[in-house]
Order: structure tokens, then C-alpha cells, then sequence
């Protein structure tokens, strides 16, 4: 039987084969590296995806190339050892340096990207939703990350908070 260390595995082995250029876990499993679980149904993996030629932007180079390595899709998931894993291409400058700055964790002798603690906070306030803030708020509470950094990425992207 698979685990999710056999799909933070994989994750590296696509990241070698250069089916995308860098990734860094998010959303609620990141949260899992810093504070108490939570449920959560699939894997969030912001990635930087190859350059493109045009003016459009499209996944289909990223899903044709999980499609040659057996992976099947449900809806806007690629299911990797039956873990519903959603890619979504680093869409802001938030995200991109949230992927850039990406911290290095081990997971049953796996090494895995992982959003910081303090991109995650920020996220979460630059999305919004309560689920979000009640994580990221359980983060600060918990002194699982570093305020003074906190403070520097909510100033330095224009978002506001009630942190404090």
C-alpha cells in the first residue's frame, strides 16, 4: 500500500525529470509540517512551470507529461498513488516567492518542500476564508513562526491583517 511519503517521493522524481521547475507543498498538508492536523482532502503544490511560448498560458504540457508517467485525473486533481494532488502554477508574486523561499522538510526519510510557516499566514490572509484564517491564526497563537518575517511579507505585499 502507497503512502503519502511514496507521493512526496514522486513529487521530487517529476521535479528531476523537469516535468515543472520548482514546487513547494501548500494549503492545508504544509500546515500539517507546523501545527496540529487538520483534515484535508487532496495535496496543494505551487509550482513554477517551464517557460512557455505565446501569449496564452495552458497546463496541457505539464498534464500530457503526467499522462505519459500513468497518472489518471479527477476533475482538477492528478491522482498519484490514489492521493488527489492539484498543481497550481505560482500565480502571484505571493506565491512565487512563497515557492522560492520554500523550506526543506523530511517526511519518513523523504526530503519535501513545504511552504514557511510565515508565506502560509500570509496566504491565508491574502485569500481569505475562515478556515484559512482560523489555521493561520492557530500558527501565530502557537509562536510557529517568525512575526518579525511575517510582518516584512505583509508589508512588502500590501496585505492587511488583524496580526498584530
Amino acid at each position: 500500500m502507497s503512502t503519502i511519503g511514496d507521493t512526496f517521493r514522486e513529487l521530487n522524481l517529476l521535479k528531476e525529470a523537469q516535468v515543472f521547475e520548482e514546487y513547494a507543498i501548500a494549503g492545508a498538508m504544509a500546515f500539517l509540517f507546523y501545527t496540529e492536523p487538520a483534515r484535508t482532502y487532496d495535496l496543494d503544490v505551487f509550482i513554477f512551470l517551464p517557460a512557455q511560448a505565446g501569449l496564452v498560458f495552458t497546463m496541457e504540457p505539464l498534464y500530457d507529461k503526467l499522462r505519459e508517467r500513468g497518472y489518471s485525473f479527477d476533475a482538477e486533481h492528478v491522482l498519484i498513488f490514489d492521493t488527489p494532488v492539484q498543481f497550481i502554477p505560482a500565480y502571484n508574486p505571493l506565491t512565487e516567492e512563497a515557492v522560492r523561499e520554500a523550506v526543506v522538510h523530511n517526511y519518513d526519510g523523504v526530503e519535501i518542500r513545504v511552504i514557511r510557516a510565515e508565506h502560509l499566514v500570509a496566504l491565508a490572509y491574502q485569500t481569505g476564508g475562515r478556515h484559512r484564517i482560523v489555521r493561520a491564526e492557530a500558527l501565530v497563537e502557537e509562536g510557529a513562526i517568525d512575526t518579525t518575517k511575517l510582518q516584512s511579507i505583509l508589508v512588502t505585499h500590501g496585505i492587511t491583517s488583524s496580526f498584530g
